[in-house]
């Protein structure tokens, strides 16, 4: 049985919301009628999708402890980083999901991104898909 909007957000509220991050479901639909095909996402349009974001709280929450686990050890991007290992953890706690993450940054081969987002902070969504087959 999946569980309820409310039930799933709740869950990754209470995993990403004590390091510095709010979470706000959204379906797939509403977000594709407001772009050009082009940028839509591969989902089907009732799938349930999170925004994730970084508060400013994040930085002494998440930052600084991630960057103290990985005292002297080279980081390429470490607030990405920081943000990548956070929602893994989510969707570790949810192995019987079909779950995508999709950052801000992130782009098809042809450089266009693969969501369009419009924040003064980063944007990363889980977006799961139903139960795994």
């Amino acid at each position: 049985m999946e569980p309820s909007v409310a039930e799933l957000k709740q869950k990754i509220e209470d995993t990403l919301c004590p390091f510095g991050f709010e979470v706000y479901p959204f379906q797939v639909a509403w977000y594709n009628e407001l772009l050009p095909p082009a940028f839509h996402l591969p989902f089907p349009g009732p799938t349930l999708a999170f925004l994730v974001l970084s508060t400013p709280a994040m930085f002494d929450k998440a930052l600084k402890l991630f960057l103290k686990s990985y005292h002297l050890q080279p980081l390429r991007d470490p607030v990405d980083q920081c943000v990548s290992y956070h929602l893994r953890s989510v969707t570790e706690k949810f192995p019987e999901l079909q779950m995508e993450v999709i950052a801000d940054y992130e782009v098809h081969p042809n450089r266009r991104p693969k969501i369009l987002a419009q924040t003064n902070d980063k944007m990363w969504m889980l977006t799961p898909g139903g139960p795994s087959t």
